[in-house]
C-alpha cells in the first residue's frame, strides 16, 4: 500500500487453517492467535514465513482456541478464555516465553500502556494493571449482561461492541475503579469491529 491508489499483492503463503482476528502488527512482525500464539516474519515481504508457534492453555467454551490478543511493548497479552489471561515475554522476538497467567476469564482483549482490558464470556470485563507484566492484577471491573464482539481503547476511552446488541458503548476508564458510561450509539445491526481514530470511530456493521 505504498501507493494507496494502486495497492498490490506482494506475496501470499499457506498458514494454519484456524486463523481469525485479532491480528497485531509490530513492525515486520505479525502476531495472531488460533490454537497457539504465532508470529509471522515479514522482514522480506516477498517471502513471508511462520517464525514460531507457542502453545498456551486454551478455552473450554470455544474448545481448543485462544480468543484474544494485544501487544504492549515487549509483551503479548493473550486471551485464553476460561484458561485465563496469559502474559508472554517477547523481549527476544525469536524466543517467546510465558511469564504468568492471571486467573480471570479473558476472551476479547485490548490494551494501552499500563493496562489490559479482558472481557468475560458473558458478564462484563476486567481492567488489569500491567505496570509490572509478571504480576498483573485486577484494578477494576465493568459489569454488564453481554459478551464482547470487539473492544478498543484510546486515551482512556473504551469503545465496546457488545453481543448481543446493535450498539457502540463508550466508557471513560481514566479511573479504573469507577468506569463511567459516557456515550452510546445505536448502529441498527451487530457491530463486529470498532476502530477509533481521532475524532471518529470506524465500525464494521452487519453482513
Amino acid at each position: 500500500v505504498a501507493n494507496p491508489a494502486n495497492p498490490s499483492r506482494t506475496a501470499s503463503f499457506t498458514v494454519p487453517p484456524e486463523i481469525k482476528p485479532p491480528m497485531v502488527s509490530v513492525g515486520t512482525r505479525v502476531y495472531i492467535v488460533d490454537t497457539h500464539l504465532r508470529r509471522f516474519d515479514l522482514s522480506d515481504p516477498e517471502h513471508p514465513r511462520l517464525a514460531w508457534s507457542l502453545a498456551l492453555p486454551r478455552d473450554t467454551y470455544f474448545r481448543g482456541r485462544l480468543t484474544g490478543l494485544a501487544v504492549v511493548g515487549t509483551h503479548a497479552y493473550v486471551g485464553g478464555g476460561s484458561a485465563g489471561l496469559h502474559v508472554v515475554d517477547l523481549t527476544d522476538p525469536d524466543q517467546p516465553a510465558k511469564l504468568t497467567t492471571l486467573d480471570i476469564e479473558a476472551y476479547d482483549v485490548t490494551a494501552e500502556t499500563g493496562r489490559v482490558y479482558a472481557s468475560e464470556l458473558f458478564g462484563g470485563l476486567s481492567i488489569v494493571d500491567i505496570t509490572i507484566p509478571a504480576t498483573p492484577n485486577v484494578v477494576g471491573t465493568l459489569q454488564g449482561n453481554f459478551s464482547v464482539n470487539d473492544m478498543q481503547v484510546a486515551d482512556n476511552i473504551l469503545y465496546i461492541a457488545p453481543y448481543p446488541g446493535a450498539s457502540l458503548i463508550i466508557y471513560d476508564v481514566s479511573n479504573a475503579a469507577m468506569p463511567a458510561l459516557i456515550g452510546y450509539y445505536g448502529a441498527g445491526e451487530t457491530i463486529h469491529h470498532v476502530e477509533p481514530n481521532g475524532a471518529y470511530a470506524f465500525l464494521a456493521v452487519g453482513d
